[in-house]
């Protein structure tokens, strides 16, 4: 009798470590995803605030082209672009400036774009878009890591300024 009890003592023992075990992997694991689902909350409602704060887009001034000028702008598959600045060819009077700033660079990455449209002549702004980005923070992702976006529909900010008479 005391040889069975010893084995029901060693057997619970080892079913309660198995337990406890088990309990604390899950534990663990439920407060990792917990973390990174909390960080990427968090950095989802700064980008929102820095977003209402500055995103979107401004117009100053809208500008009417005929034809010929209006062209100058299609790119291959017919739709407006607006050339960089350094690489616009000498009769195109409006261009554009692009400036990509990190916010957050480890994991999630926090970005800030800004694209600016200015005439040539006198270097006046005539449009400006900002918007912010979250990619990444993911506890685990296989394929691609999730993203969030403000403003979520990004509007032509060539068609905002260039008008065709």
């Amino acid at each position: 009798m005391n040889i069975n009890f010893k084995k029901q003592y060693v057997g619970l023992a080892l079913i309660g470590w198995l337990v406890t075990l088990s309990l604390g992997l899950i534990v663990i694991l439920v407060l990792t995803v917990g973390f990174f689902e909390g960080r990427k909350a968090y950095w989802d409602h700064k980008v929102k605030e820095m977003c209402k704060k500055d995103g979107g887009i401004k117009v100053y001034e809208t500008v009417q082209l005929n034809k010929d000028e209006y062209s100058l702008y299609l790119n291959q598959f017919g739709k407006l672009s607006i050339p960089r600045e350094d690489e616009a060819s000498y009769d195109m009077q409006y261009v554009r400036s692009e400036k990509h700033e990190f916010i957050h660079l480890n994991n999630p990455i926090v970005r800030r774009y800004e694209f600016v449209i200015k005439r040539r002549s006198d270097n006046k702004i005539l449009a400006e878009r900002v918007s912010y980005s979250r990619v990444g923070g993911d506890f685990f992702a296989l394929d691609s890591s999730s993203s969030f976006r403000c403003p979520e529909k990004i509007e032509s900010l060539f068609n905002a300024v260039l008008k065709r008479n």
